[in-house]
């Protein structure tokens, strides 16, 4: 259910602060719903094995106030993928097919 996922995220993510996602807050008022609370996690500590860049990508990118998180755009010019691709063409290329997806998919 719904709840149940928003509890498992808050396991993960903790509470969000009200301040950090004031719409969030005023959803949840609407239908009546309090956030469980819980302190974040380490998401090293779930994903063992993974680099510090991309640790600080995932973090960016779960934040719970979307308009916080990176775009498409933006998350491709995070260190995990500027130092990790050595092939710079492909992901010059994957950038533009993006961009160009992006602008397609704009109401005229």
């Amino acid at each position: 259910s719904e709840i149940d996922q928003i509890f498992k995220i808050c396991q993960v993510l903790g509470t969000p602060e009200k301040a950090d996602w004031p719409e969030g807050y005023i959803l949840a008022k609407a239908m009546n719903f309090k956030f469980p609370q819980f302190t974040p996690m380490n998401l090293s500590s779930i994903v063992t094995n993974a680099s510090v860049e991309a640790l600080q990508l995932m973090t960016d990118m779960m934040m719970w106030n979307p308009t916080k998180r990176p775009t498409a755009h933006q998350c491709f010019k995070y260190p995990y993928f500027t130092n990790h691709n050595t092939d710079n063409n492909n992901l010059t290329l994957t950038m533009q097919r993006m961009k160009l997806a992006s602008e397609q998919a704009k109401p005229n």
